[in-house]
């Protein structure tokens, strides 16, 4: 068994070099062509061809007749080659070689390169010659054939799969429709009122099992020898407290499962709330159809592709003629040079063709809205987006993608599962990709000299966040990136201001040269703003930042905390829990207040140098406090907290903060309808440890009890309507409780009086006692 390998056809030889008795390289390599027992001498075009009809009888069929122009080809193949078929001998009748009519081989094939595997059947006679080879082809590989036929199943492959999508999109709409349907005949927000049952019978089923725990506990408790009669009474009420409370939730459990499965509409068309999972999985595993269809619509696009540029470059003939008006004509596409090779018309949902116009019209839209839409794109067009925003568009569009997927980490169902995937992707994608070139400031000779931290911007926080999601912690990287120096600059002093222009101490505020003015400040980009702020004088701020978009005040917010953070040796980050302030002296000095999670403060001097220039930020984070809400920033006259003690009802809270030093304690992400007692149930087996859950947390603490209003504070839901993912301190499952006696039994450190809040007694009118039932004693964990 051999292989001969021809290449691809080159300028044909002519007629009379293929007939010379010593150039003709078929006569000077012993290359024979036959029929049969007859040879061809002849190589001229019309000798070629009385050969070709003499061997083809009256009688033969179409198939088993010579293609005239295939021979000629493999004639001219045989000359380009002559070291390959040296003292080889061709019958052109061999099926394999493809020259017969209506074989599937046309003459372009031939044309291009081909391998022919083949088998010596020589049968000489001892001392004959044995350079003399009768060859036998058995089998051939025409490379554009290969291809061809290689387009031609991706082709067919394509077709059906469209014809398939077309099926499952009407699967699709089907399962949309019945979904639409069934929220129409349930009416209102009928998956939110699905969530959030479902969630709180999650939540009343761990509750019952705590409750369960904890009364065999107790009624052992109460049984055993040598349980004091004051123990035993204070544990019949506990016991009958347990009692009540699952009495409630077993009640409230049967309403809600009622309210499940309740149906609703008429008779061929009811539903109820319990059915809306199953109905929204459908319409999600056709979606997962049609994706799984559309790749493999691409992979054949793919297959196309890869075999349409060897075909064009195969099927190009150096020996056809180059007329002036073809020269003349620009060099074809290779798509154009495929000979009979038509790829499949690309679907257009399947190969983007130049940029989206969509993609550009999404850098308008808001952050939150632009993540929405991005999860559903290509990963290509997610990339390419991701790559035109700024550092502080990305930094945007990075904190609200996060926020979706804390969002759908604490929501079950399947919809919300597949979002959460396609969340962390586009995270993937945003936290992979360079960020955008930025322009330089431009050089200005007029500009005075300033400090350095005063030309250059705050360090922003360029947080690389690997977040793993559990019931009970998450964990956060955050990496500090140096940004590029400042775009603003400030003019000249005695330069005349423009009409509405912006001014630090008189001298008109620049960016890359260009004087700014309050109108123009709103189409600035964020970092450039904040530099105006950190630069304008201060009777500018508060009409700068209320011409802000709430989303852009929340950006301005960041780079503001960011630039505290940066002085005061303190991290910063969108689910951080301790509060970074800067509070002055008496003596005219400042210092940096950092209140940590658990309560306890630390205290840092500000440096002359960025005194000023922190100040600044906190009181922009003061006005953006007044005009979003959330309380006020700033602190009372003096630096000093001032916390009120009523007297009456016995509920002092002059210092919250716990000190946790030797005490193992682990980050917990709240979910959507968490309390504290929900917490400390699930952690602890005691939902009465919710009361020291608020207590390692006390700005928390102070939210939840002024929303409480006649339900107990720590069965108040800890989130509300928030996009930011709530972190919050918890001591760890093994550790003992705050007011664990043996834990109380030895001395704790208290922080110095001087950092301690003053504390203001209220005068309170006595009030009549109310006549409501003491609370049962808090049972030791």
């Amino acid at each position: 068994m051999g292989s001969i390998r021809f290449g691809q056809s080159q300028a044909n030889i002519s007629p009379a070099v293929l007939n010379h008795q010593t150039a003709s390289p078929l006569k000077a390599s012993n290359i024979q062509i036959r029929v049969g027992s007859e040879y061809l001498n002849d190589f001229t075009p019309a000798g070629i061809e009385a050969f070709v009809d003499k061997h083809t009888k009256f009688f033969e069929s179409g198939d088993k007749k010579l293609d005239v122009a295939e021979v000629k080809a493999f004639v001219q193949k045989l000359a380009q080659n002559p070291e390959a078929v040296k003292n080889m001998t061709f019958d052109l009748k061999d099926p394999e070689l493809g020259l017969l009519r209506n074989d599937g081989v046309e003459e372009r094939h031939l044309k291009g390169a081909f391998s022919v595997d083949f088998e010596d059947t020589s049968q000489l006679a001892k001392g004959s010659a044995t350079d003399v080879k009768f060859v036998d082809a058995k089998s051939v590989s025409f490379d554009i054939k290969d291809q061809e036929d290689t387009i031609s199943g991706a082709q067919k492959q394509i077709t059906t799969l469209r014809d398939e999508k077309k099926g499952l999109q009407s699967d699709l709409q089907s399962a949309k429709d019945e979904l639409a349907l069934a929220q129409r005949v349930i009416g209102g927000n009928a998956m939110q009122e699905y969530e959030k049952l479902s969630s709180r019978q999650d939540e009343i089923a761990d509750t019952l099992e705590g409750l369960e725990t904890q009364e065999t506990a107790y009624k052992e408790e109460l049984s055993a020898q040598g349980t004091s009669p004051e123990r035993k009474t204070e544990l019949n009420h506990i016991l009958k407290g347990i009692g009540e409370e699952r009495k409630a939730l077993t009640t409230e459990k049967q309403s809600n499962t009622e309210k499940l499965n309740a149906s609703q509409g008429p008779l061929l068309q009811r539903y109820a709330l319990k059915d809306l999972p199953t109905l929204q999985d459908k319409v999600e595993a056709a979606e997962q159809s049609i994706a799984g269809v559309d790749t493999k619509i691409k992979d054949q696009v793919r297959v196309v592709e890869g075999a349409v540029k060897p075909v064009a470059d195969t099927a190009k003939m150096p020996d056809k003629p180059v007329t002036p008006d073809a020269a003349a004509k620009p060099a074809p596409s290779d798509e154009a040079e495929a000979v009979d090779a038509k790829p499949a018309a690309v679907d257009p949902t399947a190969v983007q063709v130049g940029p989206k116009p969509e993609l550009e019209a999404l850098k308008a839209k808001p952050a939150n809205y632009q993540a929405q839409q991005l999860k559903d794109m290509p990963a290509a067009d997610q990339k390419s987006f991701v790559n035109s925003l700024s550092t502080e568009e990305r930094a945007a569009l990075k904190t609200e993608v996060e926020g979706f997927i804390n969002k759908s980490e604490s929501t079950s169902g399947a919809r919300f599962r597949n979002a959460n995937a396609k969340y962390k992707d586009l995270l993937g994608v945003i936290s992979g990709s360079p960020a955008a070139a930025k322009p330089t400031a431009a050089p200005t000779d007029a500009a005075p000299s300033k400090p350095v931290d005063e030309a250059t911007t705050t360090t922003t926080a360029a947080k690389t966040e690997t977040t793993t999601a559990s019931s009970s912690t998450t964990s956060s990287t955050t990496t500090r990136t140096e940004t590029k120096p400042s775009n603003v600059t400030v003019g000249e002093p005695g330069e005349a201001l423009a009409e509405g222009g912006l001014s630090r101490k008189n001298q008109p505020l620049k960016v890359n040269g260009t004087a700014v003015t309050k109108e123009s400040f709103k189409s600035l980009a964020i970092q450039d703003k904040f530099d105006i702020l950190m630069k304008a004088d201060q009777e500018f701020l508060r009409d700068l930042l209320t011409s802000m978009t709430k989303e852009e005040r929340s950006q301005i917010k960041t780079l503001a905390r960011e630039k505290i953070s940066t002085y005061a040796g303190s991290t910063y980050s969108a689910s951080s829990t301790s509060t970074v302030r800067i509070q002055r002296n008496e003596d005219g000095t400042a210092a940096y207040v950092t209140t940590h999670a658990n309560g306890s403060q630390t205290v840092k001097a500000v440096s002359k140098e960025h005194q000023e220039e922190v100040e600044r930020a906190q009181y922009i984070l003061d006005i953006i406090a007044e005009l979003d809400g959330g309380g006020a920033t700033a602190p009372p006259a003096g630096g000093t907290t001032t916390t009120t003690v009523n007297r009456n009802t016995q509920t002092t809270e002059v210092d919250t903060s716990v000190a946790t030093e030797g005490l193992r304690t682990v980050k917990y992400t709240v979910r959507p309808g968490e309390t504290a007692s929900s917490i400390a149930e699930r952690q602890y087996g005691n939902r009465l440890r919710g009361q020291e859950i608020l207590k390692l947390n006390p700005e928390l603490e102070a939210q939840v009890k002024a929303r409480a209003g006649d339900t107990e504070f720590i069965r108040v839901p800890l989130v509300t309507n928030s996009s930011e993912p709530l972190v919050i301190t918890i001591l760890d499952k093994d550790e003992k409780a705050l007011d664990d006696p043996v834990r109380n039994a030895s001395p704790v450190t208290q922080p110095p009086v001087s950092n301690r809040p003053k504390v203001v007694e209220e005068p309170v009118t006595p009030k009549p006692a109310e006549s409501k039932p003491a609370p049962p004693p808090r049972a030791a964990s």
